[in-house]
């Protein structure tokens, strides 16, 4: 089969990334051809580009109109991109990655008759939200919701990465009824147990082996609730041998920085930044807890979230904030802890009961792996996609 995997929207390291790009090993290994098209062009994974996010951001930050005139213009790429590359690449399926790659690709869907099968892995208009770049209520924002309900209806069929998900698919088109449940995977490649990787890069951070290390992977943003986490750290960090390690970038990286400077926290507290997806399971490694605090901001939730499926496979037990996707990924006390959202006394608790019961950590771990193994391999799920794929093409 020949796959266009298509995206639109930012180039940044995060989750839509290490999807696109784990899909791609899964499929390829079942002998599928695929093709990654996005507004840079063709290439063999999702390449990321972020410094240009980060200077489209500041541009496009409390400018909604701006904002639609950018989507527009990078409709208008990809639907070119999709009609010049189809000739030389003769694809079966287009693999939507948003909503706007949809709409945009009209022109070639109805010359070519290309069957387009769009995974949603969150809301287009609520991410933008929460990007500063458009406000709830206001004509660029209708106008968005509008393009996302087009979408849904345009597709030969829907994939959502979690019930949350395609619950939230449902209440914006209620005629919908056939959804399908294809939830993330973790590229066993990048992200598994690698004691060596654990030795080598605590010693690039300066961090003793005998220090317990607390990781948060993510967009540093209010939705991924990186101040709670800080927070519920705040509470323990008398002891000397926890430090917090926060990798990723955002808009809540300043006020973070601040928090760290007015609490005396920085030998305690470091934040790497963006770490490119072929390297960032090495430094899962150096963690003894994952802790993903993701919130609930303006009714939306976290859609998923893949950094705790990718915690599981590297061998960390998880905590996470019981919300969205989350809670159905994971189990409490089975495969990791779910505690209230925004309860950081909790939160600060169970980090502790992590430290300090080894056994409970052991068995966080295994049943973790055992998870991992058993649903979101990228056999397991290029497979899943197999299957949808063929069932559209048969029609």
């Amino acid at each position: 089969m020949r796959i266009c995997i298509c995206v639109n929207g930012r180039a940044h390291e995060g989750g839509v990334t290490s999807y696109i790009n784990s899909v791609c090993d899964g499929l390829r290994a079942e002998n599928h051809q695929v093709d990654v098209v996005s507004l840079f062009g063709i290439s063999k994974y999702r390449e990321t580009k972020n410094t240009f996010v980060e200077k489209s951001d500041k541009i496009l930050s409390g400018s909604p109109w701006k904002t639609l005139l950018v989507y527009a213009l990078s409709k208008i790429i990809i639907g070119l991109r999709i009609f010049l590359y189809y000739p030389l690449k003769k694809w079966d399926i287009i693999f939507a990655q948003d909503t706007s790659v949809v709409n945009a690709s009209r022109v070639a869907r109805f010359l070519f008759k290309i069957p387009i099968i769009l995974v949603v892995h969150g809301s287009v208009p609520l991410a933008l939200i929460h990007q500063g770049k458009i406000q709830k209520g206001d004509p660029v924002w209708r106008l968005m919701v509008n393009e996302e309900k087009r979408a849904y209806q345009r597709v030969g069929a829907i994939i959502a990465n979690s019930t949350y998900t395609a619950n939230c698919i449902s209440s914006i088109c209620p005629e919908i009824k056939d959804i399908n449940i294809v939830r993330n995977l973790v590229n066993e490649k990048i992200f598994y147990p690698d004691p060596k990787a654990k030795n080598d890069e605590r010693k690039k951070l300066k961090i003793s082996p005998d220090v317990f290390v607390i990781l948060f992977v993510g967009r540093l943003t209010e939705l991924k609730g990186v101040v709670y986490l800080f927070t519920a750290f705040k509470k323990i960090a008398a002891d000397q041998r926890i430090i917090l390690v926060y990798v990723g970038d955002g808009p809540e990286k300043s006020k973070l920085e601040d928090y760290i400077g007015k609490n005396e926290l920085n030998n305690q507290v470091k934040i790497l930044g963006n770490i490119p997806y072929a390297d960032v399971g090495r430094t899962y490694n150096i963690a003894d807890v994952l802790v993903v605090p993701s919130i609930t901001l303006g009714g939306v939730q976290e859609p998923l979230g893949i950094v705790a499926l990718e915690g599981m496979a590297v061998g960390i037990p998880v905590i996470a904030f019981g919300v969205g996707g989350l809670k159905e990924i994971i189990e409490d006390g089975y495969n990791g802890i779910l505690i209230p959202e925004k309860d950081t006394d909790k939160l600060a608790q169970s980090i502790l009961e992590i430290k300090k019961n080894p056994a409970l950590a052991q068995k966080l771990i295994e049943n973790g792996k055992k998870e991992i193994e058993e649903n979101y391999t990228t056999k397991i799920v290029a497979q899943k996609l197999i299957n949808i794929f063929q069932k559209i093409l048969s029609k």
